[in-house]
């Protein structure tokens, strides 16, 4: 069975459906707009179905985006639905987060990540000073090409700071968090 389509999960899609049906076919209270309700229960169901885990967070975005678009939630006219659903795709900050998440999935799954950590440790891991010192200096000259402090401290140093503490077997997955994986933690906490 391909990995694709081990994600999906029938039971909890069908519940998050039947959730979203449910708040879409009780009568809109008092004081909601005719399209906040519909579009609350597209957002409900959307939650409902990322908690559940019923697909990949992509496919299940990409599924409520179509189903706002197709529904005519926002509008009766076809073409500003569908450019309603897909208006914020035109914001530069959501493209950064999105490109620097994508950076952080290839940073793990190559080992690039592991590999610039032990790099790391290498240089300035005589002390534990050093290496915090080596993740703030790699976070300054990643800092112009990735201006969001989320994105760049999230994103792209969390993988590393994550492979360093790995090599000192400091993680909370594995139920120790010494002192030096509080510390890197600390370290690589967004600022701003």
């Amino acid at each position: 069975m391909s990995s694709s389509t081990s994600d999906f999960r029938l039971l909890p899609a069908l519940i998050a459906m039947a959730i979203g049906f449910a708040i879409w076919f009780i009568p809109t209270p008092e004081g909601v707009s005719a399209q906040g309700w519909p579009m609350l229960a597209i957002f409900v169901a959307t939650i409902a179905a990322i908690i559940s885990k019923a697909m990949p967070i992509g496919a299940i975005s990409i599924v409520a985006i179509t189903v706002v678009a197709v529904s005519g939630v926002t509008s009766e006219n076809l073409g500003t639905a569908i450019r309603d659903a897909l208006g914020s795709f035109d914001n530069s900050l959501i493209w950064l987060i999105a490109v620097a998440i994508m950076i952080s999935r290839g940073l793990i799954k190559t080992g690039l990540g592991e590999r610039v950590g032990y790099y790391f440790i290498s240089i300035f891991g005589k002390r534990t000073i050093g290496i915090g010192y080596g993740l703030a200096i790699s976070e300054l000259v990643i800092a112009p090409v990735t201006p969001s402090n989320t994105a760049r401290g999230g994103a792209i140093i969390h993988p590393i700071m994550l492979s360093i503490a790995k090599s000192f077997d400091c993680t909370p997955d594995n139920g120790n968090t010494n002192k030096i994986g509080k510390y890197l933690a600390l370290v690589n906490y967004p600022r701003g």
